[in-house]
């Protein structure tokens, strides 16, 4: 059991011991400085100094705790005002405000450009801190010396202990099965062989990045990364790693398809997950283990010990390797509890907490905004009230983002993850999630190249992040109406709820049916490539609105178009609004292509409304007998308080093209693009 302080035995590191002090290697606005009084905590932020150096300027001074300074204040501060802060360590390292614990407490410097305020810490997280501490002082929260060639697991094992004992809610994985017939390396075996898991097996799991280079052989054959695994699951003790590279059959086609069928169980019921967020193999090894960890930054001046804090370890993993591979995703996400390897020490993070090996925390004083900064790579919570479906929009944008070696991966790696949204009701087909309606409003922000294997109206038919518009509620109706069935037939599942067939077809993976049959009202669109003149980027346009009940309201575009490929739509008589067009394909020629509208009302009808609507039109392209997606259209017209804006890229014209100077419109009218619309059935691949 662990106490709420989560401290165990005392250690050598529950103070920092000072170094010998040198002084005359120190500025004159340093030795002025009294870090006696700073050292002890403020209750509120405070300013110290301004530094006006550049960080080239600090890293290369004669004064030793300017050089140190210069780890705080990085090249991206140059030429701003900055000054350096004094702030409570137990504030800033519970996320607490104000604070309301009776631990001793000590003093985080860091360097901010921005005022004093909510947003000021932003940059300690960011750039890292230094801890002050008396000769002597002892303290319960604050930074402590890491041992570059030791990592403190017994730390790790509390961590371990308490989130099993107190985030019942917030880290279990009800929603995946247990884990069956799977291969484990026994990691107290003398030879670490690979053996069928035993029942209730305590496993960790390692996940990193294969690599592209050969891989050098360590102990017992396995590269190095997975040497250092296995000592680090033995240190945790635990007797058994999964390795998905040799815990499955690679030979074996057949138990391939098992295994990964159930990698998201593997992961969610782990009970640690080794995250290798170092190096760009599977050669580099684990920090800590098989090579040191980067030293941290120290200093002694006038008996008070300048001790160097890293920079929040979702930093660290943002930037790595690991972090830009599509497999990592689900196997980051679904993990219970992480032990994040870097150059820079190892962080335990689970949905409650994050705690680095440097931080000193009683373990009760730490928060669920310690991991706030992770955003979309961990489940903020899956207890009963949560509502998943918030974040699975973010999630599959995130996946997005990663790169696969084989792209015939791409729903394999992450199917786990859409195996956790069925678990809350959200089904999906394609890896495309089914809310009412299937997602279909995502769009590239850039070009992308085509995944023939997957059909080109799931995001995964296309290599390249997506983004996606969180302003629809598919509760309201939609404008059209759509099944799956086969390229040139009639659809299987007529007149059926998406969400139902989506349920139906779970766990076909890719045999499930991949042509999408949409009805809805169709029109064509005419795409063209504009370059704008420098006149016609400061023309301005001024939108004379008639709103419902007669009044009119004056609405100012002010924002510059960019160049790009538009879609040009009728208005009205003599009136075309140009949208710029979210292209997925890179080989654009002018021509005109079928668009099917995604309209959503909230009214028995499908109406078409200027403002405070979000539009889109899904762009399609006839490719033998159906249809493939080749982009999608979106604006929204909001008139706000100010009677201005409305969404960038939208420009009003006559016929022949000349941009027109106001333009009359009216609630009460729908546009002819609209009106004229077809309603029509595309099968789309």
């Amino acid at each position: 059991m662990i106490p709420a302080d989560g401290h165990g035995p005392k250690s050598d590191l529950e103070m920092v011991d000072p170094e010998p002090e040198r002084h005359d290697d120190v500025c004159r606005r340093c030795k002025e400085t009294p870090w006696d009084e700073l050292a002890s905590p403020p209750l509120l932020m405070k300013q110290v100094l301004d530094i006006t150096e550049p960080h080239v300027q600090l890293r290369s001074s004669s004064c030793r705790i300017c050089r140190l300074l210069a780890k705080i204040k990085p090249p991206s501060l140059d030429g701003k005002a900055c000054s350096l802060l004094a702030f409570s360590a137990a504030q800033a390292l519970s996320r607490k405000r104000p604070p309301t614990f009776a631990h001793s407490d000590s003093t985080l410097l860091f360097v901010s450009a921005d005022p004093i305020g909510l947003k000021t810490f932003k940059s300690a997280l960011q750039n890292g801190f230094i801890g002050l501490s008396k000769q002597g002082q002892q303290f319960d929260v604050g930074i402590l010396p890491m041992d570059p060639n030791a990592i403190a697991f017994a730390k790790l094992q509390r961590c371990v202990t308490y989130c099993r004992e107190r985030h019942c809610h917030l880290c279990a994985r009800p929603a995946f099965r247990p884990v069956a017939e799977f291969r484990v390396i026994d990691c107290r075996d003398p030879k670490q062989s690979i053996v069928t898991a035993p029942a209730t097996c305590r496993y960790a799991a390692l996940s990193y990045v294969w690599g592209d280079a050969s891989e050098a052989s360590s102990l017992n054959g396995y590269p190095r990364v997975v040497a250092d695994a296995i000592e680090a699951t033995m240190s945790m003790e635990l007797q058994y790693l999964w390795v998905d590279r040799y815990c499955i059959d690679q030979n074996d086609e057949s138990d391939k398809r098992r295994q990964v069928s159930q990698m998201g169980s593997i992961y969610a019921k782990a009970e640690i997950t080794i995250i290798a967020a170092a190096g760009t193999d599977s050669t580099y090894g684990l920090p800590g283990i098989s090579r040191p960890r980067q030293q941290q930054g120290r200093e002694t001046i006038n008996s008070v010990t300048l001790l160097e804090g890293f920079p929040h370890v979702f930093y660290s993993a943002k930037e790595s390797v690991w972090a830009s591979r599509g497999w990592t995703y689900q196997e980051g996400f679904l993990s219970p509890r992480r032990l994040i390897f870097a150059d820079r020490g190892v962080s335990y993070l689970c949905s409650g907490m994050c705690l680095s090996e440097y931080e000193k925390i009683p373990l009760g004083m730490t928060t669920r905004d310690s991991t706030a900064l992770f955003g979309s790579l961990i489940p903020r919570s899956l207890d009963r009230g949560y509502r998943l479906s918030n974040d699975a929009q973010s999630m599959l944008a995130e996946y997005s983002r990663r790169r696969l070696r084989y792209s015939s991966d791409a729903l394999n790696a992450i199917m786990g993850i859409l195996q956790l949204l069925e678990g809350h009701g959200i089904y999906s087909i394609w890896g495309l999630t089914i809310s009412g309606q299937p997602m279909l409003h995502w769009h590239h922000e850039n070009l992308s190249k085509r995944r023939p294997e997957f059909p080109s109206w799931s995001y995964l038919g296309w290599e390249g992040h997506i983004d996606i518009d969180n302003d629809v509620d598919y509760r309201t109706r939609a404008s059209f109406q759509v099944s799956l069935g086969e390229r040139a037939r009639e659809p299987h599942f007529p007149g059926g709820a998406l969400p139902a067939i989506a349920k139906q077809l779970k766990g076909l993976g890719k045999d499930a049916p991949r042509y999408l049959h949409m009805r809805g009202p169709v029109i064509n669109v005419p795409l063209e490539n504009r370059h704008w003149t420098d006149e016609e980027r400061l023309h301005r346009t001024t939108i004379d609105l008639t709103m419902k009940h007669g009044h009119h309201r004056i609405i100012k575009l002010d924002d510059t178009p960019s160049d790009g490929v538009y879609a040009s739509l009728r208005i009205s008589t003599g009136v075309r609004m140009l949208v710029k067009a979210q292209l997925d394909k890179p080989d654009f020629r002018a021509r005109c292509v079928v668009g099917i509208t995604l309209l959503h009302s909230s009214s028995s009808t499908s109406s078409f409304e200027f403002t405070n609507n979000s539009n889109w039109i899904l762009l399609v392209e006839r490719r033998g007998a159906c249809y493939e997606r080749i982009g999608l259209l979106r604006w929204r017209l909001h008139a706000d308080s100010t009677l201005k804006v409305a969404r960038r890229d939208i420009v009003f014209t006559t016929e022949s093209g000349e941009l027109l100077d106001k333009v009359v419109l009216s609630r009460k009218e729908e546009p002819l693009w609209f009106t004229e619309a077809k309603t029509k059935t595309v099968v789309i691949g």
